[in-house]
């Protein structure tokens, strides 16, 4: 446990409950409606990583906030085991929670950045059947078939062996890589 004083910065807390992968994009919204005014610098945002759809998450509240309110946080794991994640929300845990911290002040500066190290491995293929963040067929095939096919004898250690080999999305007009996402399989 951390303790943080600020001189002359505010903070504001927001909380949504019972989240969930399809309300993510709402959630994200409601957070940013409620800790937007013009002091806003920068928010943190801590969520549940089996029942938000961060992608959607990230979205909604970028879809009301100016782009110069720089956002951050992550989601929380449990390793390789998809069963439970939580957030500690004042002192409790709490399952299926979004928490956000909105920072203002005129003193305060946010900025964040991110680097991955991953590689490029592999062929490159075209997601051709998907729904929101799950990808089902990549050229055509069964996603889960494709990765089956390459893993291996990490085929049996499915769903976690998955997380070993994330896929690298392009921007397929500029060919540019823009983020690494992690593979969760599932049947269609």
């Amino acid at each position: 446990m951390f303790l943080i004083y600020f001189q002359s910065a505010t903070l504001k807390d927001h909380t949504c409950k019972i989240i969930s992968n399809e309300s993510s994009y709402e959630d994200g919204v409601g957070i940013a409606q409620e800790l937007f005014d013009e002091q806003l610098k920068g928010i943190f945002v801590l969520s549940d990583g089996l029942q938000t759809n961060g992608s959607k998450l990230t979205e909604g509240i970028s879809s009301v906030l100016p782009s110069n309110i720089v956002v951050s946080g992550g989601l929380a794991g449990d390793k390789d085991r998809f069963e439970h994640t939580w957030i500690i929300e004042n002192g409790k845990i709490c399952e299926s929670v979004v928490c956000a911290i909105g920072f203002y002040g005129e003193n305060i500066h946010f900025q964040a950045a991110s680097k991955g190290g991953w590689d490029s491995l592999g062929l490159t293929r075209v997601v051709t059947k998907s729904k929101d963040n799950v990808a089902y067929e990549f050229d055509g095939k069964l996603a889960l078939e494709i990765y089956k096919r390459y893993l291996g004898d990490k085929v049996k250690e499915l769903p976690a062996s998955a997380l070993l080999f994330p896929l690298g999305l392009k921007d397929v007009q500029s060919n540019e890589e823009k983020e690494i996402r992690t593979a969760v399989l599932e049947e269609n």
